[in-house]
C-alpha cells in the first residue's frame, strides 16, 4: 500500500514494486487523472486511486550539499549530490574533505573552474597558466579540444592530484 502523496508535475519518481522510473507530466484534478512518462518515453495515464496505491520513492537521493569558499579576490565552490544508501553526514564529510584539500594546497582555482577558464585563456589571445587543486579528466578533455582547434594547451600534474593548465598563443 502506498503512502499518501500528491503527484507533482515535473518530478521524477521510482516505483519500489517494479523499479520503473517515471516523471509526472500533468495532473488533471477535475478528471482525477495523472499523466506519466517513463524513462523509455512511453506515456501513460492513471487515475488518482491507482496513484495512491503505488509504493513510490523520489528517484533522486534527496541530499545535496554545496560549500562556497569566499576570498578577497575570488571564490571556489564545491557541490555534491547524494547517492542511495549514503547518509547525508557522509556526503557532508566528503564535501568538507574536498574544500580542505583545496584550502591546504596552493592552487589558484578549484577543479571545476580550471576547465572553464581554458576557453577564455585561449580566446584572449595572450595565453596564460592556472593551477588547480585537482587535475580532472574533464580538464584533460578540454585541453585536447583546444588543441584540435589549433591552440597550444597543456595539462600538467597527474589526474586526481594538483596540477594545472597552460594555454599559449
Amino acid at each position: 500500500m502506498g503512502r499518501d502523496h500528491n503527484p507533482v508535475p515535473g518530478k521524477w519518481y521510482e516505483s519500489l514494486d517494479d523499479e520503473e522510473v517515471f516523471k509526472v507530466l500533468s495532473v488533471d484534478e477535475d478528471a482525477e487523472l495523472i499523466e506519466l512518462q517513463y524513462e523509455d518515453g512511453d506515456v501513460e495515464e492513471i487515475d488518482y486511486e491507482t496513484w495512491q496505491e503505488l509504493d513510490l520513492t523520489a528517484s533522486s537521493p534527496g541530499s545535496f550539499v554545496m560549500i562556497e569558499a569566499v576570498f578577497e579576490r575570488s571564490r571556489a565552490a564545491f557541490s555534491f549530490l547524494g547517492q542511495r544508501g549514503v547518509r547525508a553526514e557522509a556526503l557532508g564529510a566528503r564535501a568538507a574533505r574536498a574544500v580542505l584539500k583545496f584550502l591546504e594546497g596552493e592552487a589558484a582555482v578549484d577543479p571545476h573552474l580550471a576547465d572553464q577558464m581554458a576557453l577564455p585563456l585561449a580566446l584572449a589571445g595572450c595565453g596564460g597558466r592556472i593551477s588547480t587543486s585537482e587535475v580532472t579528466g574533464h580538464l584533460e578533455t578540454v585541453a585536447s579540444v583546444l588543441r584540435l582547434f589549433g591552440w597550444s594547451a597543456e595539462v600538467w600534474g597527474r589526474r586526481g592530484g594538483p596540477g594545472g593548465l597552460e594555454v599559449a598563443r
